[in-house]
């Protein structure tokens, strides 16, 4: 599992019956925005979050980071 760490920019989608959200963040030490999705609670654009998870590879979409957990970064 793979952890990274960022700030996310946009919420993309979210479906408020499953909590299913893609989202695009910026992560530390990382160049580019990038697509992450999974279920949250909450995310807000904004908030800086800690993610576990593993890259997928979509058909259609590209890269992006399937999160399995996270939690708020410590402010």
């Amino acid at each position: 599992m793979i952890e990274l760490k960022g700030l996310v920019e946009r919420i993309t989608f979210t479906n408020e019956d499953t909590n299913y959200t893609v989202a695009t963040m910026k992560l530390y030490n990382y160049d580019d925005i990038v697509t992450v999705f999974g279920n949250f609670l909450s995310i807000n654009p904004g908030e800086e979050v800690i993610l576990q998870g593993n890259w997928r590879s979509h058909p259609k979409y590209g890269k992006q980071f399937k999160v399995d957990s996270y939690e708020p970064l410590p402010r």
